[in-house]
């Protein structure tokens, strides 16, 4: 049985121009993610990991935060622009580092079903709720209405471990409630 994920590669230098690649995963002995025989695509030998996670929506229009320093401009912690990617994750990078693909169940999942979102962004929140044990990521919406709806949630989120150091790897492990 085959699983379709989408990966959203988004580059900051091709500016409003949103780079898709389709991975499929094969359901082997090894989990591994096997790619199809598109260009685009290619072979990963690495684990998905099921980590529980609090998740939080937030928006760069949110009124609340607009008056911090963090949101006076438009870029987010990777110097991404937000205007032109108004969609992807905030978390801890020493958990979570940047560029780490993350899919998070009812996020934008009627518009964008099956996609994976990078970790460009960080903020307080995260990193005081690591120093407290939770695994905490937030999820940008264009709106601070549909940030709000999103609220808060705990759920089981898909993190791709591939590009993740060893080190890396034991800090999220006890998070860790199942791989792909």
């Amino acid at each position: 049985m085959h699983t379709l994920l989408t990966i959203l590669i988004a580059s900051t230098l091709a500016a409003p121009e949103v780079l898709k690649t389709t991975y499929r995963f094969e359901q082997a002995a090894h989990n591994h993610l096997v790619a199809g025989s598109s260009p685009a695509e290619r072979t990963i030998t690495s684990s998905w990991w099921w980590i529980r996670a609090t998740v939080t929506g937030y928006s760069p229009h949110d009124a609340i935060d607009s008056g911090h320093a963090s949101t006076q401009d438009t870029k987010t912690a990777t110097m991404r622009d937000w205007r032109t990617h108004p969609y992807g994750i905030a978390a801890d990078p020493r958990i979570l580092p940047y560029g780490t693909y993350i899919q998070v169940p009812g996020y934008l999942e009627k518009s964008e079903p099956n996609t994976a979102w990078m970790v460009d962004d960080t903020g307080g929140r995260m990193r005081q709720s690591w120093r407290r044990g939770i695994v905490h990521i937030d999820v940008r919406f264009k709106t601070e209405a549909s940030a709000r709806k999103f609220g808060r949630k705990t759920v089981d989120i898909l993190v791709d471990t591939s590009e993740m150091t060893a080190a890396q790897k034991r800090r999220l492990a006890p998070y860790k409630t199942g791989e792909l």
